[in-house]
């Protein structure tokens, strides 16, 4: 680690701020060792994590198997209760190995309340051979989540044998209530077959509003890829624009522009004012009329006693495909 922090370890109306460092480095000779950036386990009232640039960063090598996870930011301890991360800049950042392994630019794993916001996250990449490797932007976990203003871009899995997911924005660890507003999602690229989402949120038991983001220049060699993608809870999702987000696979391709993919007991979705085009799957197959590839607004959710309200929206389909069977749905 650079910078590692435990003090504060109990919350005491006590702060622990980690700020204005610039940090840069390498660690070439890992093979399965974990690299962080700035690691913090203290678990105080408050913890700033702002205002820090990570920049021109090395992992492993191309011989060497490189199966560690590398975290320009890592927060963990569950007695944290308010968590920020917040003006940082994390660029160049890169990893490669014959193995591999995760790679995410800002982790809660902890905190009742974590905010994210006003970040630029950009140029970070997964490269060598093998399967594995999941490479994401920002992932918060359980709480109230705030994460706003940010700038992800270029973020690139270039394993033409990878699997693993990418995110721009992730969280599936059972958040309360989340508010995903005005983030800068583009220039994710997969060159496996691995799942690709811009921004990708689960909340349980409250509320998630996500609008203003623009989400653009989405690619995979895999199946599945979404712009947005909401699952469980009530979602309320406007104002949102999702552009040019393509499928290269030969096989049977679904590129969604909203993706509702779950829907808690009693939930409701509001999807509305949102701006959709340019979806892409120049190569897809599909399975049947019922199954298209490219879908504007996709509800595969099946949860019984829900409400999905869609209004005035603006989905804009002009895809081709080379493929004998291919379809498309607003």
């Amino acid at each position: 680690a650079a910078i590692e922090n435990a003090i504060g370890s109990t919350a005491a109306a006590n702060t622990v701020n980690i700020t204005n460092n610039i940090i840069t480095g390498d660690y070439l000779t890992a093979t399965s060792g974990i690299f962080y950036l700035i690691y913090n386990t203290a678990s105080a009232a408050r913890v700033n994590i702002n205002n820090n640039t990570i920049q021109n960063v090395s992992y492993s090598g191309a011989a060497l198997a490189g199966s560690g996870v590398l975290y320009p930011i890592y927060h963990t301890t569950g007695a944290a209760t308010n968590v920020n991360a917040n003006y940082n800049t994390i660029n160049n950042i890169s990893r490669t190995g014959t193995t591999g392994a995760n790679m995410i630019g800002i982790f809660f794993s902890s905190g009742t309340n974590q905010t994210a916001s006003n970040n630029t996250i950009s140029n970070m990449s997964i490269g060598g051979s093998g399967t594995a490797g999941a490479l994401y932007g920002i992932q918060t976990s359980t709480g109230t989540i705030v994460v706003n203003n940010n700038n992800i871009s270029n973020l690139n899995n270039t394993k033409a044998t990878g699997t693993g997911a990418l995110y721009g924005i992730y969280n599936i660890a059972s958040p309360t209530n989340e508010n995903i507003n005005n983030n800068t999602v583009y220039s994710l690229t997969h060159s496996g077959t691995g799942i690709v989402y811009g921004i990708y949120m689960n909340t349980v038991t409250g509320t998630r509003t996500m609008s203003g983001n623009t989400v653009y220049g989405l690619s995979t060699g895999g199946t599945t890829i979404a712009g947005i993608n909401n699952a469980s809870s009530s979602p309320n999702v406007f104002k949102n624009k999702v552009y040019n987000i393509q499928s290269n696979s030969i096989g049977n391709a679904v590129v969604s522009g909203i993706l509702q993919a779950g829907l808690g007991t009693s939930g409701i979705a509001n999807i509305y004012n949102n701006y959709i085009g340019d979806l892409k799957a120049p190569n897809g197959t599909i399975s049947g009329p019922t199954a298209p590839s490219i879908r504007g607004i996709n509800i595969t959710t099946t949860t019984t006693s829900t409400s999905i309200n869609v209004h005035y929206n603006t989905i804009y389909l002009n895809a081709a495909s080379t493929a004998i069977n291919f379809g498309t749905a607003g």
